[in-house]
């Protein structure tokens, strides 16, 4: 019975050995799973900030883009303002231009008859200094021949004073 024994004890020993092996292999386990855990529980938190700072960030950039909108909505409208502003203006001064072209061909037109008028004017004082001028000679001409044909006759003279006065 001693071999029995002896093996006995071995085998009893071996199984305790293997009982504290599995301990020793559950606490492994049991460590690893803590640490494992332990790991995930730290990778949760940094993953909650990093989905706590992505949302903080889009919180911020929606507001940026709300604002942004609502300024572009603005500038849109001032622009749209503006155009028309601007449209009128250049119409207006289309408008303003044309006039301006109509007076100054107008204003040409004048001065052309102004040039035409002032030419007919000399022309015309030309014309005058000479009709005097051959005036004065007829009467000239008409007073030596009276004065020739017969004599000084004092209602004669007046009259020709007056035919040599009455030209222009």
């Amino acid at each position: 019975m001693d071999g029995f024994n002896k093996s006995l004890d071995e085998l009893l020993h071996f199984a305790d050995t293997l009982k504290l092996r599995e301990k020793e292999l559950e606490q492994q386990h049991t460590s690893e799973l803590e640490k494992q855990k332990a790991e995930y529980e730290i990778q949760m938190q940094i993953d909650k900030r990093r989905i706590e700072q992505i949302q903080e960030i889009n919180r911020t950039l929606t507001e940026q883009l709300e604002r942004s909108t609502h300024k572009q909505v603005e500038l849109e409208q001032r622009n749209t303002v503006l155009q028309a502003k601007y449209n009128c203006c250049a119409e207006e001064s289309k408008q303003i231009k044309e006039l301006h072209n109509g007076k100054k061909q107008r204003i040409e037109e004048l001065e052309k008859i102004v040039r035409m008028l002032t030419n007919e004017k000399a022309k015309l004082d030309n014309e005058i200094k000479q009709l005097k001028t051959d005036n004065q000679t007829l009467a000239d001409k008409i007073n030596e021949s009276l004065v020739q044909t017969s004599p000084p006759l004092p209602s004669t003279t007046t009259t020709t004073k007056r035919l040599s006065n009455s030209n222009f």
